[in-house]
């Protein structure tokens, strides 16, 4: 190692003394870089030459081509000239580009920076990159790093920058301004690292590689702005995304948030399936989805992977705030939300998961109590199907509570697992509903909401005595509303604390609501009407505290066969209240078809029409004058008026 490092410097220091200094004294015209007389020794710096440029103010055209370029002490340099025309450093022993000591560089044209021994531009001290929009900059083929600056240099960029193959890092700024494009390839260690607070991109900025926000640093991704990377995000600063951040990458995940770190988005966020956790928030870092934010993963190609989730989060200070909507489809390839160690799930928006393989949302066992998952305002907590039929959507672990607050709703699709003793608990105070129900040990279920089960349950003694019920739980009922009819208990798991919420039964009559007959929310007992026969939904409103009004619908069992040993016969009436077709129960007066042992009537100004190659049956039918009733060639129509 001693002879290569030895080796190393004796060839560095061959190639420096093989190229000459030229330094500026302005002794010509005072401005021009092409005027020979500006240099010492006199003569353009050539393509062998390192060109210094200090305390002075210079003005480059046309073509250029040096090995090396230091801009140091106050030192100047405006490039702007045709387009047919580069400012290149090409193959420096050290690095291409050194500015130093409240040095600055206005670039309006292309400048290029390749095979820098080590970086390719290095900004060391109070100075300034200043590209306008017609500037490019290209560096690409350096040992070492694309761009590498000093704590308080600062880069601005209305134009373009495109570094390419480097060693280390493409980026490493703690002030960046950028309005334009910058694009950085892949190859190396990281694609950038940017510190300092107030960098921000209201431009376009394209990473292949990680990306990595020093500690206590804050950039900001502006309205339409986007940001692009095919590796992992580490945010250990405050990342604010108010505009388009698109994550590729397939490896190492797409967003981690650690340390002190703060991940705000105001924006739009995407990510595609990667073989390790997706967005990972640690210890002391938070993630915060803001009002009209959106966190959503793409659609791509991928093998399915249990255990490894879409979002996971670890430490008790760590925590997820949604505010805006998070939407994760996962097609059966990833799984939903892991919380362990403590960490905290706040949502008062829309979080939707669905299509996970395994688990939808997981809370691992503590040590010690605590609520871990929070629902509140008006938010919507939903959990659809799994991708197998071991799914489970949501798990309760041991010592882990969750509370769905007054006017927010959890909507769970499959199965609910609860782990654990008593000071493991669900609270209800809003509306959930629920597939399936599994406890383990002794959890509580406290419901002073509204629990509806969407399958049809045993909802016997032994079921609802899992729940410390002072709401209602309620599931389809086998009861048939009929005309009279007194129909108790309409929801099963019923507390009287409740009667105050409930109002306005309705059922639905030719399309419109009307009442089912007297509601007595006191004694949850509805004696129906001649309106709710044959009926098969009873819309209640549910009003609590200063929540919006809820519709619960009540689905009960319809008879499932209409024929004439339902009901007596009747004489029915085309009323053509959705279109003209006989064969739409809507258009009759009993909303049901008529039977071989009904009487039809078409009144004065109705058209009925039976459907071509169709069969129809009745006792008898009525054609009032003034009424039409059209059966075209190959209808079967059977009348048995005996």
């Amino acid at each position: 190692m001693t002879k290569y490092i030895l080796c190393l410097l004796l060839i560095t220091s061959g190639m420096i003394s093989k190229a000459q200094v030229k330094t500026w004294n302005g002794n010509g015209n005072g401005i021009s870089w092409s005027d020979a007389n500006n240099w010492s020794p006199v003569g353009v710096p050539q393509s062998s030459d390192i060109a210094v440029i200090q305390d002075d103010s210079v003005w480059a055209t046309g073509g250029v081509e040096v090995r090396g370029l230091i801009l140091n002490n106050y030192g100047i340099l405006n490039y702007d000239t045709t387009p047919i025309y580069e400012f290149e450093i090409n193959n420096s022993p050290t690095d291409g580009l050194v500015m130093q000591n409240d040095a600055k560089f206005y670039i309006n044209s292309k400048v290029k920076i390749s095979n820098s021994f080590y970086t390719g531009l290095k900004m060391e001290g109070n100075n300034q990159l200043i590209i306008g929009n017609d500037g490019i900059l290209e560096i690409g083929q350096v040992g070492e790093n694309g761009i590498e600056s000093s704590v308080n240099a600062s880069l601005e960029n209305h134009g373009e920058i495109n570094i390419g193959t480097y060693d280390d890092d493409g980026l490493i700024a703690f002030s960046v301004n950028n309005f334009g494009t910058i694009n950085i390839g892949g190859g190396g260690l990281r694609a950038a690292q940017i510190g300092g607070v107030g960098s921000k991109n209201k431009g376009e900025m394209n990473f292949e590689g990680s990306v990595v926000m020093f500690p206590s640093s804050t950039f900001t991704n502006e309205v339409n702005a986007s940001f692009t990377s095919t590796g992992l995000l580490v945010v250990l600063g405050t990342f604010n995304n108010k505009g388009m951040l698109h994550s590729n990458s397939l490896s190492y995940g797409s967003l981690s948030v650690g340390g002190n770190g703060n991940f705000n988005n105001f924006g739009q966020f995407l990510f595609k399936y990667s073989n390790t956790h997706n967005i990972v928030i640690g210890n002391q870092a938070e993630l915060v989805n803001k009002e009209n934010g959106v966190i959503e993963n793409l659609d791509s190609t991928a093998s399915p992977l249990q255990d490894v989730y879409a979002i996971s989060m670890s430490g008790a200070t760590s925590g997820l705030s949604n505010e805006g909507t998070i939407n994760l489809n996962l097609n059966g390839i990833r799984e939903g939300i892991k919380l362990s160690g403590g960490s905290k799930l706040s949502n008062t928006g829309i979080l939707n998961i669905k299509g996970y393989y395994k688990y939808g949302l997981l809370t691992e066992a503590l040590s010690t109590t605590d609520l871990i998952v929070e629902n509140s305002k008006s938010a919507e907590l939903i959990i659809g199907a799994g991708a197998t039929s071991t799914s489970t959507a949501l798990v309760i672990n041991d010592k882990n509570n969750l509370q769905n607050d007054e006017c927010s709703s959890v909507i769970i699709e499959d199965s609910t697992s609860m782990q654990g003793g008593s000071s493991t608990n669900i609270v209800n105070l809003g509306y959930m509903e629920m597939k399936a129900f599994n406890k383990a040990n002794s959890p509580e279920f406290y419901n002073a909401g509204a629990i509806f089960f969407t399958l049809p349950q045993d909802l016997s003694s032994a079921f609802l005595n899992q729940f410390d019920n002072e709401g209602l739980i309620y599931s389809k009922n086998p009861v048939q509303l009929e005309s009279g009819v007194q129909v108790f208990p309409l929801f099963a798991g019923f507390h009287p604390d409740a009667a105050p919420y409930l109002s306005n039964a309705l059922v639905k009559e030719n399309g419109v609501f009307v009442s089912p007959g007297d509601y007595t929310p006191e004694d949850n007992v509805l004696k129906t009407n001649a309106s709710a026969f044959r009926k098969d939904t009873v819309y209640i409103t549910y009003t609590f505290g200063e929540c919006a009004s809820r519709i619960l619908k009540l689905p009960f069992y319809k008879n499932p066969v209409w024929d004439c040993s339902s009901a007596p016969a009747e004489t029915v009436t085309f009323m053509g209240h959705v279109n003209e077709s006989w064969h739409n129960p809507d258009n009759w007066s009993n909303n049901e078809i008529p039977r071989n042992c009904d009487k039809v009537i078409i009144p004065n100004g109705q058209r009925c029409e039976i459907d071509p190659a169709s069969t129809v049956q009745a006792k008898s039918i009525l054609v009032e004058s003034g009424a039409y009733f059209l059966a075209p060639t190959g209808v079967v129509a059977t009348f048995e008026p005996n």
